[in-house]
C-alpha cells in the first residue's frame, strides 16, 4: 500500500501499516508521514514506524473512551496553533453489519441492543417490487466489509443503479444465487458465533421472527353492520358508530371502545386510524390509545362482568398493556404495563415523538409474541419490549379523551409458523 501527502507518494512501515488508520503529513513541521491511531492521543512515524505520543493512557481506565475512541478526523483548523487538531465522535458504536440477509431485495440492519444481550436484525415491514443492484451485492463493497468492521466508502457503481455487467451478469445472478445466499447464510453464522464469543448470549426476549409475518385471520371487522363486535364505555357521552367501512369515535372526554372477542397470543393486531380535524367540537387531535391483552383483576374470567364509566383511573384494575400515541396537551407517546393496582400505572417507554399528525393516517400495527411486545405506526417501530413475565391473552380496545376518530380495517393475524 502506497499513501500520497502533499503531492509526494510514500510507502509507510508494516509497523504504521493499519486500514484502520488515517494518513496525512502531522505535525506539520516533520517531513514524516503521521499515521493517525484509532488508540488515543498518539500518531507514528510512517518510515519507522516509531510511535510519537502526544498524551497518556489513565492507568486505571474508567470508562470506554479511555481504552477506545470513535472514528475522528486531524487537521490544521486553528490558525493560532501549528499543529494539528484531533477531534472524533465518542466510543465507537458501529453497526455490526447491513446488507440483504435474508434475501428478499431489501437490505437489513444488524444491530446489538444497548443491555448487549443479544443481536436484533431490523427490517421494514413493506414490500419491495424494485430488483436493483445493490451495494451489498456490489464486489468492491462488498470486499471492503469483509476485510474490515468500519465504514466503508469504496465501491464500483453509482448506488441504486442497476446491474452495469448487463444481462449476462443477470443469467449469472440465476445461476449462482443459491451459492450466494450460502454465503450470506455463513457470514450471518459468522457473525453469531462471534457475538457469542463477545458473551452476547441471545436474550430469551428476542424474536425468533423478525418479520412476525401474518398467518391466518383469525378475527376482523369491516365495519358496515355496526357495533356487534364492540362494547363500548364512554366517560360522558359522545359517539361511537360503525358504518360504510368506518368505526367513528366523537367524543367530549374519556372513551373506551373494546372487542368482545378475547384474544390469545401470538397475534398480530392492524388498523388504520385517522385523527379528524374538521371543525367539530371534538375535533382535537389528541390520544390515539390502545389496551391489550388486558384481564382485570376483579373478574380475570370475564372483562364485562366488571362495569366501567370511561374515566381513565377506573383501568387501573387492567393487567394490560397500554400505548398512549399523543398529541396537544400529550405530548410524548409512551408505552405501559398495568399491574391491576390502583394508581400504578408503570411506564415503560415514553418518547416525544412521533406524534400525531391532523387527518393523517395512522396504520397501526401491535405484535404480542410471547415476550415480545412490539407497537408500529407507518412502518416505524416505535416501541419493541421484551417482558420477562409476558401477558399473553385478553381483550383489545380502543381508547381515547375529547377526541374524533375514524378507524378502518381492523384485523387480527396469527403469526406465521404459529398454528
Amino acid at each position: 500500500m502506497r499513501a500520497l501527502v502533499n503531492g509526494h507518494e510514500r510507502e509507510p512501515s508494516s509497523a504504521a501499516l493499519d486500514f484502520a488508520r488515517g494518513y496525512a503529513e502531522i505535525p506539520p513541521e516533520r517531513s514524516e508521514l503521521g499515521v493517525v491511531s484509532r488508540l488515543p492521543w498518539y500518531h507514528y512515524d510512517a518510515d519507522t514506524g516509531q510511535r510519537l505520543v502526544t498524551g497518556e493512557h489513565p492507568t486505571e481506565p474508567t470508562s470506554a473512551s479511555d481504552l477506545d475512541v470513535g472514528r475522528g478526523s486531524a487537521a490544521d483548523i486553528d490558525p493560532r496553533h501549528p499543529r494539528y487538531e484531533y477531534w472524533t465522535s465518542g466510543p465507537r458504536n458501529a453497526t455490526p453489519f447491513y446488507g440483504d440477509l435474508l434475501g428478499d431485495w431489501r437490505e437489513e440492519v444488524l444491530a446489538e441492543t444497548g443491555d448487549h444481550t443479544a443481536l436484533r436484525l431490523h427490517t421494514t415491514t413493506e414490500p419491495t417490487k424494485n430488483r436493483i443492484y445493490t451495494l451489498a451485492r456490489n464486489p468492491a463493497h462488498r470486499l471492503g466489509r469483509t476485510v474490515r468492521l468500519s465504514p466503508v466508502d469504496v465501491h464500483g457503481l453509482l448506488p441504486g443503479h442497476r446491474d452495469p455487467a448487463g444481462a449476462e451478469a443477470r443469467h449469472h445472478h440465476h445461476r449462482t444465487h443459491g451459492r450466494n445466499l450460502m454465503t450470506t447464510r455463513r457470514a450471518f453464522a459468522t457473525l453469531a458465533a462471534g457475538a457469542a464469543l463477545s458473551t452476547l448470549v441471545p436474550a430469551t426476549t428476542a424474536s425468533a421472527s423478525p418479520r412476525h409475518r401474518r398467518g391466518r385471520l383469525i378475527a376482523h371487522d369491516g365495519f358496515r353492520r355496526g357495533l356487534g363486535q364492540w362494547v363500548t364505555e364512554l366517560q360522558d357521552g359522545g359517539t361511537v358508530t360503525a358504518s360504510h367501512g368506518i368505526l367513528e369515535i366523537d367524543v367530549p372526554s374519556g372513551a373506551t371502545v373494546w372487542f368482545k372477542q378475547r384474544l390469545e397470543g401470538p397475534y398480530v393486531i392492524e388498523y388504520t386510524a385517522t385523527p379528524v380535524s374538521e371543525g367539530g367540537v371534538n375535533d382535537r387531535v389528541s390520544d390515539l390509545n390502545n389496551f391489550w391483552n388486558a384481564v382485570d383483576v376483579r373478574s380475570p374470567d370475564d372483562l364485562f362482568a366488571t362495569p366501567r364509566g370511561g374515566a381513565l383511573a377506573e383501568y387501573d384494575y387492567l393487567k394490560t398493556y397500554y400505548v398512549g400515541y399523543g398529541a396537544n396537551t400529550n405530548t410524548t407517546t409512551r408505552l405501559r404495563r398495568y399491574v391491576g393496582e390502583p394508581g400504578v400505572r408503570p411506564l415503560v417507554y415514553d418518547y416525544t415523538e412521533p406524534l400525531l399528525t391532523a387527518n393523517e393516517p395512522n396504520r397501526v400495527r401491535i405484535v404480542s409474541d410471547g415476550s415480545t411486545v412490539r407497537w408500529w405506526n407507518n412502518g416505524r417501530l416505535v416501541f419493541d419490549y421484551g417482558d420477562p413475565q409476558p401477558y399473553t391473552s385478553g381483550h383489545f380496545a380502543f381508547r381515547t379523551t375529547w377526541s374524533h376518530f375514524r378507524i378502518e380495517g381492523f384485523q387480527v393475524w396469527r403469526l406465521f409458523n404459529h398454528s
